[in-house]
């Protein structure tokens, strides 16, 4: 689920959930903005990735690139704490590389889980087609990867769009597109949900939300998505990590 540059909170995960290489981690993008730890919270993802590359996989989420985090906080903590905005377009170049989704399979199942940060488009049906994208860009304003990466479940049939431009997917399609795949749940992120995670679609569809207490005042929890390796999914909670953890962005070393 979505960290948004809540470091010790991130730290609290590990702890709950069990330490890297100990346990294999996917994360569904939101890395940074809103929260005042953004350049930690990455680079600590970045840093267990390049340690571990087959124990920690970091997906795309809708905010990583440089529109959103031009608006909701990141590039303003970058120049804050080094004074340029050099090390800003460094991570924004590692988010055009990151993969907006990834399957999780196992040997006792024909089936996947598949994991994204927002949803379905109406315009790709199958894995084949989302394979084919240019994924190294900025998120679009339109089209599959825009789709993809802002996609939200509905109770209407069908695809819709809102008013911000988000695409909304229905039972009817949602059923569809996780026959054609073999797809026994779709585990996804970019939702606040208060108690953590909520299904729906029959328990197919799970959301999940990784930053307890959003942006300190939220009071919500956070969730685990822990799968077997039957699959099965469990569903592991944890609240903020307590205030005797934390240090305030001021007791940081400025880099300069």
């Amino acid at each position: 689920g979505n960290i948004h540059g809540q470091l010790f909170d991130l730290l609290e995960l590990f702890r709950v959930g069990g330490p890297p290489p100990d346990v294999n981690y996917v994360f569904l993008g939101g890395y940074v903005n809103r929260g005042i730890f953004g350049v930690e919270t990455f680079c600590l993802l970045m840093c267990l990735f390049l340690r571990f590359p087959k124990r920690i996989s970091l997906l795309r989420g809708l905010e990583d690139g440089e529109k959103f985090s031009q608006v909701y906080g990141f590039y303003e903590e970058v120049f804050h704490k080094f004074g340029n905005s050099i090390v800003w377009r460094a991570i924004m170049g590692v988010f055009r590389c990151l993969p907006l989704c990834a399957t999780v399979s196992s040997d006792s199942s024909s089936e996947v889980v598949y994991l994204i940060s927002g949803g379905l488009s109406s315009k790709a049906k199958n894995f084949d087609s989302i394979q084919l994208l240019k994924r190294e860009q900025e998120i679009p304003s339109s089209g599959i990867i825009q789709e993809l990466m802002s996609a939200q479940p509905s109770t209407e049939n069908g695809f819709s769009t809102t008013d911000t431009s988000r695409t909304l997917f229905g039972p009817d399609v949602f059923k569809s597109f996780i026959h054609e795949n073999n797809i026994q749940l779709l585990v996804r992120s970019s939702q606040l949900c208060v108690d953590g995670y909520q299904h729906l679609f029959s328990n197919k569809l799970v959301t999940i939300w990784g930053a307890p207490n959003f942006m300190q005042r939220c009071g919500n929890v956070a969730t685990i998505c822990e799968l077997s390796d039957q699959l099965s999914a469990s569903y592991n909670t944890f609240a903020a990590a307590p205030d005797s953890y934390r240090i305030s962005s001021e007791g940081l070393v400025r880099f300069t």
